[in-house]
């Protein structure tokens, strides 16, 4: 994942014998059918939000700290304590859509917050809140039943940005 972030699935060639037993795959518009090696199929859900969705988040607090006149540290160190604090509130009720720059199948598709409380508002539970966001999108995007269809067991995220700091771990805030 980097500023975008994608969910990739490769999708076997059905043998000559059952081609014409094997229904195809219904996919939602979410997720492309790419020509892959060996007959294979890439079944691909990209995704327009990613870690521009937590660099977003990094950037609104350095501009907050500024307004408040108090210098920000470095994009670091503001990485490290938002995944630090993320941590301690994996289990929060707060919901962060973060389609903020749309989606390819949905361009209309804005950001949003629900189930807003008045102490689950904190830093933390919002960078777990967005942090979880990305992954969701993701599973919308590339849902359950299609993964299930093609016996997908294992689904591992990869953070760019969160592993230049030492940690991969936006996998916590997948369900």
């Amino acid at each position: 994942m980097g500023s975008a972030s994608q969910l990739a699935v490769i999708s076997r060639a059905t043998p000559p014998s059952q081609s014409c037993d094997t229904p195809r795959l219904s996919l939602p518009a979410s997720v492309m059918r790419v020509p892959y090696f060996n007959g294979d199929t890439l079944l691909t859900a990209a995704s327009l939000t990613g870690g521009n969705s937590i660099s977003t988040l990094v950037g609104a607090l350095e501009s907050w700290m500024r307004e408040l006149d108090v210098p920000p540290p470095s994009k670091d160190t503001i990485y490290d304590k938002l995944l630090a604090l993320a941590e301690k509130k994996i289990d929060t009720k707060l919901r962060v859509g973060v389609t903020l720059w749309g989606e390819r199948h949905d361009p209309q598709s804005t950001g949003s917050a629900e189930c807003i409380t008045a102490n689950g508002i904190t830093l933390g539970d919002i960078s777990a809140a967005t942090m979880r966001g990305v992954a969701e999108n993701l599973y919308r995007m590339m849902p359950e039943q299609v993964l299930q269809d093609l016996r997908v067991r294992c689904r591992n995220f990869f953070a760019n940005r969160l592993r230049n700091h030492g940690t991969n771990k936006l996998s916590m805030f997948c369900r």
